[in-house]
């Protein structure tokens, strides 16, 4: 995700998701920066709440998704595009 100003030095990042196929309950990974945190999820959305240090210039947070799967690799239609996650809300709080 590419935020249009830097995030703050020392923030929370609180997010409401939920994982999409064999995703679910495995280990989902968040990096900003050098600060990276692990965080796992179920099919329904739940909020999940991180605390970030960084050097207050960074714009970017990279979320790796476990085993990204297609919906036609699920049996669930025709689409091609690989998916893990459904972001529902991101927040970010200044601590």
């Amino acid at each position: 995700m590419e935020f249009a100003f830097p995030l703050p030095k020392r923030f929370t990042l609180a997010l409401i998701a939920s994982a999409f196929g064999p995703n679910v309950d495995q280990p989902f990974r968040i990096r900003i920066g050098q600060d990276e945190q692990s965080f796992r999820l179920s099919a329904s959305p739940k909020e999940v709440s991180l605390t970030f240090n960084s050097t207050g210039t960074e714009r970017t947070a990279v979320i790796t998704i476990p085993k990204p799967v297609t919906p036609k690799e699920m049996g669930m239609g025709s689409g091609d595009r690989h998916l893990g996650i459904a972001l529902h809300q991101l927040r970010i709080t200044n601590l």
